[in-house]
């Protein structure tokens, strides 16, 4: 007797034993076709393993014109049916997202304009990402430059909703208002390519989160000082204080950028967290009329100093000592290319000692009366070869006793409640001669977090202090804003922070003699 195949698919649908439908899909062509349709429908498919999702690759690229649109269809089907989604990087799409609110999109990729324009919600995506894929890097002298033009054409259709843009993947050029960002709150940028805030206030009026205006690749300041003179830098900051006196921001929750440009941008409102990149000791004039200006009460300064420690003099003018309660220092000291290396370097590297330099930074945040947090991160970087350097400073933030620091910072300020330190480093090591495949960096970063023994614990306490858990840690970072630029994270992590360090980078290595 012969059965047709609409009687052996109804055999098969009848049958929930996986063995017993592979065994059916062997007999012949035909069933097998039918067997493994079932076998499909019976359950999800987990590829759990490298081989399984190589092999599924290879399947559907094997003919991705008539396989890859049912994948698309499926992963799409899927979306739509995910009623509680909040965010989606993705680069093409044509969805409806009932509770989307954060976007993604790879600008790289093209199609950014579509991707908006296609992508529905019922609120509308209230956050939205232009970044670059993962791994890629723009050439900064490329032609990645967005204008006010170009970016109401892409970003319009979510404008009236939009509350936090970021955008790392161009150059802003904010040549003039265009279309305003009514509901705008946060704007982060890799770069803002333009020194009038007037037109910022004007196109994001509502901004009061953060506005970062290149954190992750600040302004070279040289580059800067090429276009304007000082002179002309100062004349700007007073055009920007005058325009905004006709209006301006009411507060921002956090102001990040390099001191420089944030000097000229002068920013008039209140601000909450201030976080500042590249001040060198040149800097101190800028930096504590920004203070006196913007009273924060959370600060973050990045210092570059070497050969001395004048840059740690005068920080804080009177306005922000009776303010300031969270303080992060993230100090670098750097040796300089040979070719700016003065003849008095070199004694003067030979003798930094890391106890003078403790010294400086407790002179300096002693006169922060109402300071209860202070976070302190100690970046050294080497370049082997050019000048002699102090080899008992790298020693001791190499080998760091993080415990007598922080004892000796909750002593000498007596408002601190809690300190957290870490000391990261690169240096060259193997075989010097060569500065060739023979050598590698030398990496290392230590981190540890303090608190005044008996805190609200009437009886308790005294000078004596209690180490932190590693949970702990991180929780009170987030909760007390204690956080850090990505400029930072870069520069105490390595330059390549994503990157997995190789085990002779970790491994024990002797200082180079």
């Amino acid at each position: 007797m012969l059965l047709d195949l609409d009687a052996l698919e109804h055999i098969c649908d009848s049958c929930q034993n996986a063995p017993s439908l592979l065994s059916l899909s062997l007999t012949s062509r035909a069933l097998r076709t039918v067997a493994v349709k079932r076998l499909l429908r019976m359950g999800p498919i987990v590829l759990r393993k490298v081989h399984q999702v190589r092999a599924f690759h290879i399947f559907v690229f094997a003919d991705p014109e008539t396989r890859m649109p049912h994948v698309l269809r499926c992963l799409l089907d899927i979306l739509r049916r995910a009623e509680y989604l909040e965010a989606l990087g993705i680069q093409q799409a044509d969805l409806t997202l009932p509770a989307l609110r954060a976007l993604c999109l790879p600008t790289q990729c093209g199609g950014t304009e579509d991707n908006i324009q296609h992508t529905r919600s019922r609120t509308g995506p209230k956050t939205l990402r232009l970044a670059f894929p993962e791994n890629s890097h723009p050439n900064r002298s490329g032609p990645w430059v967005l204008t006010s033009v170009e970016l109401d054409e892409r970003v319009f259709p979510l404008s009236p909703m939009l509350e936090n843009l970021e955008i790392t993947s161009h150059v802003l050029e904010l040549e003039d208002v265009g279309a305003p960002f009514p509901a705008l709150r946060s704007l982060i940028l890799r770069e803002l390519g333009s020194l009038a805030v007037d037109v910022l206030v004007q196109k994001f009026p509502a901004l009061d989160g953060t506005l970062d205006v290149g954190s992750s690749s600040p302004c070279d300041r040289d580059d800067i000082l090429k276009v304007y003179s000082v002179s002309s830098l100062r004349r700007i900051r007073c055009q920007n204080l005058q325009l905004q006196a006709q209006q301006s921001w009411r507060r921002l929750d956090r102001l990040v950028g390099p001191i420089l440009f944030l000097f000229v941008l002068a920013v008039a409102c209140p601000v909450r967290h201030l976080m500042v990149d590249d001040f060198e000791d040149r800097d101190q004039e800028q930096l504590l009329e920004m203070l006196r200006e913007m009273t924060p009460t959370h600060l973050k300064l990045s210092i570059w100093w070497s050969r001395h420690y004048r840059v740690f003099k005068a920080l804080f003018p009177p306005q922000t000592t009776s303010r300031l309660t969270h303080l992060v220092l993230v100090t670098r000291y750097f040796l300089p290319d040979d070719e700016v290396v003065l003849e008095d370097f070199d004694e003067a590297s030979r003798t930094i000692y890391w106890q003078s330099v403790l010294t400086k930074i407790i002179s300096a945040v002693r006169q922060l009366h109402l300071l209860t947090h202070f976070r302190l991160a100690i970046h050294y970087s080497d370049s082997i070869g050019f000048v002699p350097s102090s080899e008992h400073f790298k020693q001791s933030i190499r080998h760091p006793d993080q415990k007598a620091t922080a004892e000796g910072l909750l002593q000498e300020v007596p408002s601190l409640r809690y300190v957290f330190l870490t000391t990261s480093g690169y240096i060259r090591v193997g075989d010097l001669s060569s500065n060739g495949p023979d050598t590698w960096p030398g990496n290392w970063i230590l981190s540890s977090g303090w608190g005044k023994a008996g805190l609200g614990q009437p009886g308790r306490g005294g000078n004596q202090v209690e180490q932190l858990g590693k949970e702990e840690i991180e929780e009170m970072l987030t909760v007390e804003d204690l956080i850090v630029s990505k400029c930072d994270e870069h520069v105490l992590r390595g330059f390549d922070s994503k990157r997995m360090w190789d085990v002779e980078e970790t491994q024990d290595w002797e200082w180079p003699s």
